[in-house]
């Protein structure tokens, strides 16, 4: 998570001097990878993710599931809530409809990642162009 969140940020991530003077240990993770500060300034229980990278995940069940002969034509996922380090992390899909239209085979595809208590902390819908058998 620390990773990620420091390779996505990092042309934006605050100098170490203004780092000091939040009073964080956490070198361009925003808060997240310091328990301490996440509470304090975050409001949050402890350490927590980088929503992106649960869009990541969705995105990757939707890709994996469609395989390399079709196309992901739609992806849209709304990050709900933030992920506390421990958390045990499920993404599910279902497809919901198929359907042809413009001469494309389509399927729109529900995608959610949930914590150990069943909340959806990212939930979202693909649309996926399926190859044609003719």
């Amino acid at each position: 998570m620390f990773n990620f969140s420091l390779c996505v940020l990092s042309p934006s991530r605050p100098t170490r001097k203004a780092i000091e003077e939040a009073g964080t240990i956490d070198f361009g993770g925003g808060g997240r990878a310091d328990p301490g500060y996440a509470q304090r300034s975050r409001a949050q229980q402890g350490q927590f993710d980088y929503g992106p990278q649960r869009v990541c995940w969705v995105s990757q069940v939707v890709t994996d599931w469609m395989g390399d002969n079709a196309t992901l034509k739609k992806l849209k996922v709304a990050v709900r809530h933030p992920n506390i380090v421990g958390d045990t992390n499920t993404v599910k899909r279902k497809v919901r409809n198929t359907y042809v239209e413009n001469s494309e085979h389509l399927a729109d595809i529900e995608v959610a990642n949930k914590n150990q208590s069943g909340l959806g902390t990212a939930i979202g819908i693909a649309t996926v162009a399926l190859p044609n058998k003719a």
